[in-house]
């Protein structure tokens, strides 16, 4: 479910003449991922959308579909002295789930959250490295890498592995509707004492029915 409601801006208090609602992202749909989003939107004289801005946002994913919403959003004109005049208004959205959201995946699928976490914890086993892509990267805060070249360079990889004491506290394996590709979305603790770690891992099924990782990104 997503709820929005107008907040005070600049002008005469506007109304929605035409409501578009975003649609919920499937992907954070299915992993249980909730949020919200506030935007600023400036309306014209003819209550046009003219601009929109982002003043905060849980996930990228939430703010494209918000935003590609709103710009088609048609407003009562603000006025001044009677005269239609451009203004803005805060819009904030909130996105929940009801209770159609689920997780769906193959027992091979959910095996590939255990290659991840072995990677994590630096066991590389034959098996391990032969489900990552040849073309797989990882992005680790800013930096992206080549996720074989990095985990090959012992100086490197320190800055991705986590060790044996990596634990995952948190975890979502979903896949598409036509079961070729899956996202897994983990949160981990590197050790005791030690920040949190949430990464968002995808993969895809080649032609011949073997799964490899493709996409990695890593944050704190």
């Amino acid at each position: 479910m997503v709820s929005t409601a107008l907040l005070g801006g600049t002008g005469h208090t506007q109304e929605v003449k035409k409501r578009v609602d975003p649609k919920y992202p499937a992907i954070l749909k299915q992993a249980g991922i909730e949020g919200e989003v506030h935007l600023k939107v400036r309306v014209d004289e003819q209550g046009k959308v003219a601009n929109v801005e982002v003043v905060k946002s849980s996930r990228e994913e939430f703010t494209n579909a918000t935003m590609e919403a709103v710009r088609q959003w048609e407003f009562t004109p603000a006025t001044d002295n009677g005269k239609p005049v451009t203004a803005e208004v805060t819009v904030p959205f909130k996105f929940t789930l009801g209770a159609d959201s689920y997780v769906s995946g193959s027992e091979e699928v959910f095996q590939l959250k255990e290659n991840v976490l072995k990677i994590l914890r630096g066991e590389m086993t034959a098996d391990v490295n032969s489900f990552i892509g040849h073309e797989a990267y990882v992005v680790v805060g800013n930096k992206l890498e080549h996720l074989k070249g990095l985990l090959a360079d012992k100086r490197k990889s320190g800055m991705f592995v986590e060790g044996k004491s990596s634990t995952a506290e948190m975890s979502r394996l979903i896949t598409d509707d036509s079961h070729t590709s899956a996202y897994l979305m983990l949160k981990t603790r590197p050790g005791a004492g030690k920040g949190h770690r949430f990464h968002t891992i995808v993969f895809m099924q080649s032609p011949a029915g073997e799964w490899k990782l493709v996409t990695w990104h890593v944050s704190q």
